[in-house]
């Protein structure tokens, strides 16, 4: 499933070159000549976590038919 969110990002971040996942983080790799918002870091980090934890809350139910959401998921970034 955050397979599915990694590739949500990178459908709005025409940029991101790649997304890698270990355990239960995800990094994003933009181009070296990315223009997008500026190069502002916190601007491309809340872009990133805010589309991961919305593709992630609209595939639980996919992914997971059997399980209910109990509560709302809780990411965090980090740059």
């Amino acid at each position: 499933m955050a397979n599915r969110a990694a590739h949500g990002v990178m459908q709005i971040m025409p940029d991101c070159t790649i997304a890698y996942g270990q355990s239960d983080e995800y990094s994003f790799v933009l181009r070296p000549d990315t223009t997008v918002h500026g190069r502002r870091r916190q601007k491309l980090v809340s872009l990133a976590v805010s589309k991961f934890t919305a593709v992630y809350q609209f595939y639980w139910a996919h992914f997971f038919p059997e399980t209910g959401r109990d509560r709302q998921s809780q990411l965090e970034a980090f740059i």
